[in-house]
């Protein structure tokens, strides 16, 4: 396990309706210089509802790996090289959580597990494509194989084959496509509806799930949210019964501690076309509001993006690789200490030249303070420690990339990156 300090967080000058969007680089963290956000299909980001920490899996070269800011912000890469139980050849997809334990799936290695001290491998059933929590359930769907079920320790095979599935308080909705097909799953019995039996239902399936509070499923599909009970398909949310509904397209969704809805919109899902909003929906009032696109906020609207909501609301955005967030609440604390230590200590200092060779140059910011320098690779090993001088002869003349860390008084005052030719 790699464990390294939080470093950055930039405050973004992009204010709307009360709202501040932050923003943190990925290349202050992670060695690929991205937080990996998946596909449409296949989202690789999640909060964990029970502390809220922040989980995304990835890939860079050969190195598959879990990383996570935990409840106080500490940055955390869980790989092949830390986890011997991962294995050579495990690539990781997407993340579930019970009350007790952090669930991961891989496509090779089947269903892992983490109660905050070990990881576990739960399962070895292959062919894993996703995951979802019901309580203590653990259900793990295969590509063209049977279900695989996990709980109270132990696992299951079903007999049935889907590609995604959504379970709450034992009512069960499938796939068994990456993104058509709605079925109700019950005694081993699948249960198709289409719009044959239903008019308020697209034949595309583009995220479905449950609110906290009602066992209603909610479906997303080209022509909005179709609205299910009991069985029964009973109403939608489109914008013809809406108001100030970006479009019908909806590709990916989340609820709010309250159930109200966030949404991001895209023209055409199979294309993986960019998105075009991100907006707010109030279920009292059916009303759009907090409607983001590139124009009033940092987020790249050119690219893919997926996003997660915490238990107060916020909205967490991995897009073009870094994570950005919108505070709607209160947000975890560490975000605050931050942004409140880079402003105290006046953070920003510069390194030159860049790319550098046989020596680097340090010039520290207007009241800035520093007694210690650390310079690491990008996997986060430390190559050269010495104290504060203004000039740092370089030890290491292997050419790549590295980054440059400040300390005053025991803590990290900030972060460069530099090149060695």
């Amino acid at each position: 396990m790699k464990k390294i300090a939080p470093i950055f967080l930039f405050l973004i000058a992009f204010t709307s309706n009360a709202q501040t969007w932050q923003h943190i680089d990925a290349s202050e963290y992670h060695a690929s210089g991205d937080f990996y956000a998946g596909s449409n299909i296949q989202r690789n980001f999640n909060i964990n509802p029970y502390d809220n920490s922040i989980w995304m899996t990835g890939k860079w070269g050969g190195n598959f790996y879990i990383n996570t800011f935990d409840p106080t912000g500490n940055y955390i890469v869980y790989d092949k090289a830390t986890i011997p139980v991962f294995g050579q050849f495990t690539a990781f997809d997407q993340i579930e959580f019970t009350p007790a334990k952090t669930f991961v799936v891989s496509d090779y290695s089947g269903l892992f597990s983490f109660d905050g001290a070990t990881w576990v491998l739960e399962s070895s059933v292959p062919d894993g494509c996703s995951i979802s929590a019901d309580a203590d359930t653990i259900w793990m769907s295969r590509t063209n194989q049977n279900f695989l079920k996990w709980v109270n320790e132990a696992n299951s095979l079903g007999t049935n084959s889907f590609r995604r599935i959504q379970s709450k308080n034992g009512i069960t909705w499938v796939s068994t496509g990456e993104w058509q097909g709605t079925s109700t799953f019950a005694n081993n019995v699948y249960t198709l509806y289409s719009p044959d039996t239903s008019n308020l239902l697209s034949w595309n399936n583009y995220d479905f799930k449950f609110p906290h509070y009602t066992d209603t499923m909610y479906t997303s599909s080209d022509l909005g949210f179709s609205l299910a009970h009991n069985g029964m398909f009973i109403d939608t949310i489109t914008p013809n019964n809406s108001t100030n509904m970006p479009s019908s397209s909806v590709i990916e969704f989340e609820f709010d501690q309250n159930d109200n809805i966030w949404a991001l919109f895209a023209p055409n899902f199979q294309l993986s076309t960019p998105p075009t909003h991100l907006a707010f929906y109030d279920q009292a009032t059916k009303t759009w509001s907090n409607i983001y696109t590139g124009a009033n906020s940092p987020l790249d609207f050119g690219a893919y993006m997926t996003f997660e909501l915490d238990t107060a609301g916020n909205v967490w955005v991995i897009n073009n690789g870094d994570l950005f967030i919108l505070k709607m609440n209160n947000w975890p604390v560490w975000l605050d200490v931050l942004e409140t230590d880079k402003k105290e200590a006046n953070l920003s200092f510069k390194i030159y030249p860049n790319p550098a060779s046989e020596e680097i140059h340090v010039q520290l910011g207007e009241n800035a303070k520093a007694d210690k320098i650390e310079i690491t690779d990008v996997r986060g090993s430390i190559i050269q420690s010495t104290p504060y001088f203004e000039t740092v002869k370089l030890k290491n003349k292997t050419s790549g990339t590295y980054f440059m860390h400040l300390y005053h008084d025991g803590k990290v005052i900030g972060v460069e990156k530099f090149i060695v030719e």
